[in-house]
């Protein structure tokens, strides 16, 4: 069965969306089910929460895909720019929220001290890779700029 907004030649927001959703999610799911071998004693809705931060994630990197350039400095952003961007600042904000309990999670387990790993802001790092992951595989599945409109 062929969906009309998975067309090739269709570039699309609901494509976009759908595509950096799906990204999201699936990071979520290697988070929600890597945890439990980082940190065994996590609870249920601690590892909901990272499946969902990862899927609204997307969603929101997905509809940045209708800002190609920069308004007042007429600049074109790069590939994977609005991922780097918005995931760093997503992860920010979600370090900043949840210190203590990621805190304790590079504390308590053994892998993050052996790599030298101590500082929860080392999440910002992996927002802005992952971020940059998700916008470059929306970007060229489902466009971007006003085409997408």
């Amino acid at each position: 069965m062929k969906l009309p907004f998975f067309h090739k030649k269709n570039e699309s927001i609901v494509r976009r969306l759908l595509t950096a959703k799906a990204v999201g999610l699936f990071f979520g799911l290697i988070c929600f089910f890597s945890i439990p071998i980082f940190w065994p004693n996590e609870t249920l809705m601690f590892r909901f929460g990272i499946l969902i931060w990862y899927t609204v994630l997307g969603l929101i990197i997905g509809i940045s895909g209708v800002l190609s350039h920069h308004p007042y400095l007429k600049f074109k952003f790069p590939i994977g720019f609005r991922g780097f961007f918005f995931g760093a600042l997503l992860s920010f904000v979600f370090v900043l929220l949840g210190y203590e309990k990621l805190e304790e999670l590079m504390f308590t387990t053994q892998n993050f001290s052996d790599w030298g790993l101590f500082s929860p802001f080392w999440f910002v790092l992996e927002g802005l890779l992952l971020g940059t992951i998700i916008d470059i595989i929306a970007t060229k599945v489902g466009g971007e700029g006003k085409q997408i409109l």
